[in-house]
């Protein structure tokens, strides 16, 4: 993905009115090792610098590997407030405890990116300034799992721990993300599809 691409989302959505109270929600979503963090910090470079602006990843807050059919209520509750023009509260979860984490508080920007599987969940589609799909066709299922496991910091010391069971789960993960999307379809409602 281009810098022009970047500019080009940021462009729409700053061309389209708030949807946070008096900001914007950019939400970049897609299979897991698609370029979803990376697209994410680009549009945070991209972003114009006089206005504030914020990622927030989703790994932080699915509860879990069996977390993902939660996170759009996850979003809701997080978001709601932030439309009202007041700070959201959600709880993390701790992979590595396997348990909910600490609180976090998401004050109101100019910008918010969302970026995760799901982050362009229905459930919150009036609150989407713009949506992103990346599919990650390229590599397919494989290339995307092979991504997700040389960059997943996140759970770097569970990974190392056992890699085999770690990449069981991821498969499982794939699995349930196909799922979702077959169901929540973000790719049809995208603003911009990406490869």
């Amino acid at each position: 993905m281009s810098d022009a691409t970047a500019r080009d989302i940021i462009d729409l959505a700053l061309s389209r009115p708030p949807t946070l109270g008096s900001g914007r929600l950019i939400a970049v979503d897609g299979p897991s090792g698609s370029g979803k963090s990376t697209l994410a910090r680009r549009l945070l470079a991209a972003a114009p610098p006089a206005l504030s602006a914020r990622i927030l990843p989703l790994d932080t807050l699915y509860a879990g590997w069996s977390g993902l059919p939660g996170i759009g209520g996850t979003l809701d509750a997080l978001l709601r407030p932030l439309a009202q023009g007041r700070p959201g509260e959600v709880t993390t979860w701790d992979w590595e405890a396997d348990a909910p984490g600490d609180e976090i508080r998401v004050t109101p920007v100019d910008l918010l990116v969302v970026e995760g599987v799901g982050a362009g969940h229905r459930r919150i589609a009036d609150l989407l300034t713009t949506l992103v799909w990346l599919s990650g066709e390229t590599g397919g299922a494989a290339g995307r799992l092979d991504r997700a496991l040389r960059r997943d910091e996140l759970l770097h010391d569970v990974a190392a721990a056992d890699p085999s069971a770690y990449r069981a789960r991821l498969e499982a993960w794939q699995r349930a993300e196909a799922a979702h999307f077959a169901v929540d379809a973000p790719a049809e409602r995208a603003d911009f599809s990406l490869g």
